[in-house]
C-alpha cells in the first residue's frame, strides 16, 4: 500500500527498523507520502496523536498524486514535495473542519478531484497487482505477464511506475502478509512455511526478519504483549501489520 499521513497538532515520528538514525516527521505542517515497502518502520509519538491516515493501492496513488511511484519505494516523503500549494491547502483544510465527518467529506471531494485530474493508471498494472493480491503472491511472474498481454520485462517497467516495486518483490509482500496471517492464527512455523509457499522453516525465518524486524517467534511475542493494551489494533482489517514496542524496545524494531 501507498499510505498518506495527515497529523494535525502533535508529531508522528517515522524511523526504519535498519536505520534508527534517519527519521521522518509527520506533522501539522508535514504530511507524508509513504511509498510502498519492503522493510519496517518504527513510529513513535508522545502518546496522544490525531490525524487522518488513507492507504491507497499503489497504481491509485499514481494517479492521484501524478508521479511515478518508484522514487517513493521505501520511502516516506513530504506531500509538499509533490504538490505544493495543492498540499498545504488539503491540510490546512482539514485542520480547521469542524468536525471528522466534514472531514472526511473534504478528503472525498478532494480525492476524487485529484484522481480525475491525474494521469491515467494502466487497466492490466491494476489487475497484475490484484491477481497477486488474490493469490497471496503465488502466481508465478513469467505467467502473469503472459496473461496481461505482455513481456515479463513489459510488466516490470510498468510495476516500477505504477507500483513502486517489481512484481516479484510485490509478490513477496503478499506471500509475508498471507503467512503472518496464518502464523497469529496459531499454526507453527513451520507449517506456515508450506501453506505459505517457502522452501522452509528457514526460508520463512529469513523473510520475516528481513521484512518486519523480527523472527516469527519474536513477532508473535510482540503482538502478544502488545495486545494486552485496548488501544492497539492492526492498520488494516484481516492483517497482522505490526506489532506495539514499549519506549524502552525502540531499538530492537518493530513492523
Amino acid at each position: 500500500m501507498t499510505v498518506l499521513l495527515i497529523v494535525f497538532e502533535e508529531k508522528l515520528r517515522l524511523t526504519r527498523t535498519a536505520d534508527l538514525s534517519d527519521p521522518v516527521e509527520a506533522n501539522a505542517s508535514t504530511p507524508l507520502l509513504c511509498g510502498p515497502h519492503t522493510s519496517a518502520r518504527t513510529g513513535e509519538h508522545d502518546g496522544r496523536l490525531s490525524g487522518v491516515e488513507v492507504a491507497f493501492a499503489p497504481w491509485a496513488a499514481f494517479t492521484l498524486f501524478g508521479t511515478a511511484l518508484q522514487p517513493l519505494a521505501n520511502e516516506a516523503v513530504g506531500l509538499h514535495e509533490l504538490l505544493s500549494t495543492r498540499a498545504d491547502d488539503l491540510t490546512d483544510a482539514l485542520a480547521s473542519a469542524v468536525g471528522w465527518r466534514d472531514r472526511f467529506a473534504l478528503l472525498d471531494t478532494v480525492l476524487w478531484e485529484w484522481a480525475r485530474r491525474g494521469p491515467e493508471h494502466s487497466a492490466r498494472v491494476a489487475w497484475a497487482w490484484q491477481e497477486l493480491a488474490r493469490k497471496a503472491g503465488a502466481v508465478p511472474i513469467p505467467a502473469l505477464a503472459r496473461r496481461a498481454g505482455w513481456s515479463q520485462r513489459q510488466m516490470e517497467k510498468r510495476f516500477r511506475e505504477q507500483i513502486g516495486l517489481t512484481p516479484k518483490t510485490t509478490a513477496r509482500v503478499f506471500r509475508l502478509q498471507r503467512a503472518l496471517q496464518l502464523l497469529v492464527s496459531g499454526l507453527s512455523s513451520a507449517e506456515v512455511a508450506v501453506l505459505a509457499g517457502y522452501h522452509d522453516q528457514a526460508h520463512f525465518g529469513h523473510e520475516c526478519k528481513a521484512m518486519t524486524g523480527h523472527a516469527p517467534c519474536r513477532f508473535l511475542a510482540r503482538r502478544a504483549a502488545g495486545g494486552q493494551d485496548p488501544s492497539f489494533t492492526d492498520r488494516f482489517e484481516g492483517q497482522a501489520t505490526g506489532v506495539l514496542l514499549p519506549a524502552t524496545a525502540r531499538a530492537e524494531g518493530a513492523a
